[in-house]
């Protein structure tokens, strides 16, 4: 088959809206890169779920963005814990709720020196 085409631009007021009725689903994004790329598929028009561990800083970086009047929603789960995974993998995969893109951008790494890291903390 043909690759799937990307929705054409509309206009919302003065913003491009490239993203128009695209799910994106953002992991690691209550902070930094995961928050980052949030906001720019928000700022798009994409409707994003933000999906983190902590849900303090989650919720903040939720309401920062949906203050500027972008469609995010926030979901709180710990990738580390293989039943949660699967249950936000059934929410994203299913339904009207089903995702389009998923950025996999969680990560877990140490707090530590590069050059003190063991070889077995890299593997």
């Amino acid at each position: 088959g043909s690759p799937a085409r990307m929705p054409r631009a509309r206009c919302s007021g003065d913003r491009v809206t490239r993203l128009h009725g695209i799910h994106a689903v953002v992991t690691g994004a209550s902070r930094g890169l995961g928050a980052g790329i949030a906001a720019a598929l928000a700022g798009a028009g994409a409707r994003v779920t933000m999906v983190a561990e902590h849900a303090a800083e989650l919720e903040a970086a939720r309401a920062q963005l949906a203050a500027d009047n972008l469609d995010v929603a926030a979901a709180c789960v710990d990738l580390a814990d293989r039943d949660a995974v699967l249950a936000l993998g059934r929410r994203i995969a299913e339904g009207k709720d089903a995702a389009d893109v998923l950025v996999d951008n969680a990560a877990v790494l140490p707090m530590a020196l590069v050059e003190t890291t063991s070889d077995a903390t890299w593997d």
